[in-house]
């Protein structure tokens, strides 16, 4: 399993003005190296065409740091020679003559800088974006393998180290086109930004691509004595630590609402009762009424439910009220954080408010599309989307308003507020955009595995629309099925949809779960597929809902009421909210286990 650990800090060194042998672009290079690290959380000290006194004192900072560092990484663009199996790297004051004791005297050993960061790192990269080839203009080079052998810096070895070099000893390496970064460096800011490699996968793939792109003529290579798996990203992979089949029916309409304490989860299923979940076990609550819940949400001190007739039920410790709504159909209920839950069904919506105790509905509509998703942007507005794209703006307080906003796409699953304050939308096709509050203009686009993947969901996509007969003309004798019968389910084949999304509340991520299963967790800086998680071990059943507890904390629920908690970089948080302790004695029948039954 790779790990990202925590402190990692770099020194980086650019030089470009040496007397006689300047090069073009190595300061360039290292600027660019600076924003790919700072940009997966690396503390990064630069330092431009340094002296051979300030190189020494930059890499002594790095042995008398007072606080332990995970990962240190040093990389230098200018020159360097390899002699004897030992590396030095020149400052830009090295003096002109050609002399092997300016090497003992002006240039800086590889063996010093590795000395220096093992002092106080668990693990130490060293990448050098060099040309190795100054000990040809040496004159008296045995004087040089003399100072080798009788320092023996060529025979030391460090643990948990990586030393990664831009071209084989005794070979130029490319400084690149004037104006552009070097070969070296485009490669490995390209690789080192992927969340999905290892620090050593990542210079084998910077390896691989150099060598086709240059004919081979640059061999870059690397020696690793990493005792782990680690990587440059700056994000802990989510782990599985708890499984709950809840006691649904196979296929089950579910709805998921988080607490508001963020100790768990809140799960609907078209019966009577409720489940609440968290990370350490699950129980049946109860509820005031005997028709089927089909969507719950979870105050501070209690629980407001919808049923399929639309009535809507609120239940605080011993105290109840209901409501019968104009919503037809209901699915979907959200709640404004004070008095005033959103309730929203096929073709209809309906803005409630408890008031001294009582329900009141202060404002519904029926319109001609169905919704599917809402999302709350402040106590008082709310977006609700849904088939052919149709998208509403309705707010509401001293006065009411509802904004036709515009069509996004095919069909709009899910929607979702950003830390950003922007809004992401989910949809058919593994859409993933997103939104402008002010003008629900597109901002960004992050496209997802658009095909079903899974060969369960192809098979479920088949048996769903055809018979054996015609399931089996299909795959093997295409040309006697309806062409039109043929082109549906290619259709039906190439959409894998975005039905349930979520935010991190200060972490860069954001969830989605599709129609067959799979949970991704996606870098929102650049769009990135962090994690990857088949949430249902390639059965194909859906995703009908996922959540972010916490920045560390991820549960997602399937159609089949499998509940899935996820922990990264530490162990699930214990919360007990005032939910949960008020109501529990009375009227929660205590279940815990995997798959216990009613």
């Amino acid at each position: 399993m790779i790990t990202s650990p925590g402190r990692r800090v770099a020194l980086i060194v650019g030089a470009d003005r040496y007397s006689g042998r300047s090069l073009s672009n190595c300061v360039a290079d290292a600027r660019q190296i600076r924003t790919a690290l700072e940009a997966r959380g690396f503390e990064c000290n630069q330092i431009e065409n340094p002296s051979f006194k300030e190189l020494q004192a930059a890499i002594e900072d790095l042995r008398v740091v007072t606080t332990k560092i995970d990962i240190c990484l040093f990389y230098f663009a200018g020159h360097a020679l390899e002699y004897g199996g030992a590396g030095f790297l020149v400052p830009c004051d090295y003096p002109e003559q050609n002399s092997a004791l300016g090497i003992k005297h002006y240039a800086v050993p590889v063996s010093d800088i590795a000395d220096a960061m093992n002092f106080r790192c668990a693990t130490s990269i060293i990448v050098l974006d060099a040309c190795r080839i100054w000990s040809a203009y040496l004159t008296d080079i045995d004087k040089l393998s003399e100072h080798i052998q009788s320092t023996g810096i060529a025979q030391r070895k460090w643990d948990d180290t990586l030393i990664a070099y831009s071209t084989s000893a005794g070979d130029a390496a490319s400084d690149g086109v004037a104006g552009r970064n070097s070969r070296y460096c485009t490669e490995l800011c390209r690789h080192l930004v992927r969340h999905d490699l290892s620090i050593e996968d990542c210079f084998r793939l910077v390896g691989q691509s150099i060598i086709k792109e240059s004919g081979a003529r640059q061999r870059p290579w690397y020696y690793s004595s990493l005792r782990s798996k680690l990587s440059f990203s700056d994000l802990a992979v989510y782990q599985l630590i708890t499984t709950y089949k809840l006691p649904f029916d196979a296929d089950a309409l579910l709805y998921l609402s988080p607490n508001p304490d963020c100790s768990g989860i809140l799960v609907a299923g078209r019966e009577s009762h409720l489940w609440s979940v968290n990370a350490s076990r699950y129980w049946r609550v109860n509820s005031p009424t005997t028709d089927k819940i089909v969507a719950s949400c979870v105050f501070k001190n209690g629980f407001a439910t919808i049923t399929e007739d639309g009535t809507l039920h609120y239940q605080a410790d011993r105290n109840s009220s209901s409501i019968n709504t104009t919503v037809k159909h209901p699915h979907g209920i959200l709640y404004n954080g004070r008095s005033d839950v959103i309730l929203y069904g096929m073709d209809s919506w309906s803005i409630c408010r408890m008031w001294k105790g009582k329900w009141r509905e202060l404002f519904s509509q029926e319109i001609e599309w169905s919704i599917h998703t809402g999302v709350l942007l402040s106590p008082g507005r709310v977006w609700l989307g849904g088939s052919l794209g149709h998208l509403v703006d309705i707010t509401w307080g001293k006065t009411f308003d509802v904004r036709y906003i515009g069509d996004i796409f095919e069909n709009i699953n899910s929607l979702c507020a950003l830390p950003t304050g922007t809004v992401l939308c989910g949809g058919d096709s593994g859409l993933l955009i997103e939104l402008d509050i002010s003008s629900a203009g597109t901002l960004d686009n992050f496209q997802r595995e658009a095909r079903v993947s899974t060969s369960a969901m192809r098979r479920q996509s088949l048996v769903n629309r055809l018979d054996d007969d015609r399931i089996f003309r299909y795959l093997f004798d295409r040309e006697s099925l309806d062409p039109a019968v043929a082109e549906t389910v290619d259709r039906c084949l190439q959409q894998c949809r975005v039905m349930f999304t979520h935010a991190a509340p200060s972490f860069p991520l954001i969830v989605s779960g599709n129609s067959e299963g799979i949970v991704e967790v996606v870098d929102r800086r650049d769009g990135q597929t962090f994690q990857r998680i088949d949430a249902q071990s390639g059965l194909g059943t859906e995703i009908h809902g996922v959540s972010f507890l916490s920045d560390t904390e991820l549960v997602t629920l399937s159609s089949a009421g499998v509940v899935r908690f996820y922990v990264s970089n530490g162990v699930f948080s214990q919360h007990s909210g005032p939910f949960l302790a008020s109501i529990e004695e009375d009227n929660l029948l205590v279940r815990q286990g995997l798959g216990d039954d009613d």
